[in-house]
């Protein structure tokens, strides 16, 4: 069932907007507040960077949820709680019991498996969530949340077709995770530093 599910949803397509995936969490009573929440986006290595921040917090004492992208092997990779990827069943009784939702909403392949991550991770009494973006920032499901930390590893030319020609457009839509008066982290440097920062500037947010 769950795999079904997921080949079918795979078979929409992606259109950016934020609008279902909060449709969504507002349908599953949003339980993406149960707990921090630490957006990872950029360029490159933010896969990487999830993860071992998701290790730092662990040997800190606190219970964390890891959401990634894409998976090597299997769907499973993509949500882990305590460096421990989510089971079979745990998987399919989920996605089983959010079908209607993911049918009602018109989710996507990755906005049904964000949504399930963070349903996951609230009944598993996650006390941080770290979540990699997939594309860009602005427009990704997991920008939905609200995060306490935002972290851009970098910035360059990527995706241009969907985040825009230059440096500049590019920066903007992966400031897209950045929030007014939070805190946010980045390794960038050069021109991809300086519109970076501009960008975060225009959002007020603390880079």
């Amino acid at each position: 069932m769950s795999r079904t599910l997921l080949e079918r949803l795979a078979r929409r397509g992606m259109t950016p907007g934020l609008e279902r995936i909060r449709a969504l969490l507002a349908r599953l009573d949003h339980p993406e507040r149960a707990f921090r929440v630490v957006l990872v986006g950029g360029t490159n290595g933010k896969g990487s960077t999830a993860r071992a921040l998701a290790r730092v917090l662990q040997a800190a004492g606190e219970r964390v949820g890891l959401f990634t992208s894409p998976h090597l092997l299997d769907v499973r990779e993509r949500i882990e709680v305590d460096g421990a990827a989510i089971a079979p069943e745990a998987l399919d009784d989920l996605l089983v019991r959010l079908a209607p939702h993911l049918e009602a909403s018109g989710a996507s392949y990755f906005e049904a498996l964000a949504a399930a991550a963070l349903v996951y991770f609230a009944g598993q009494n996650v006390t941080t969530a770290v979540l990699e973006v997939g594309l860009g920032g602005r427009f990704d499901a997991v920008n939905a949340v609200e995060p306490a930390l935002s972290i851009v590893t970098n910035v360059d030319l990527d995706h241009t077709d969907w985040l825009g020609p230059t440096l500049a457009h590019v920066a903007r839509e992966k400031a897209g995770i950045l929030r007014p008066d939070r805190p946010a982290l980045t390794a960038a440097t050069g021109a991809g530093a300086a519109f970076l920062a501009a960008a975060a500037q225009a959002r007020g947010a603390r880079l």
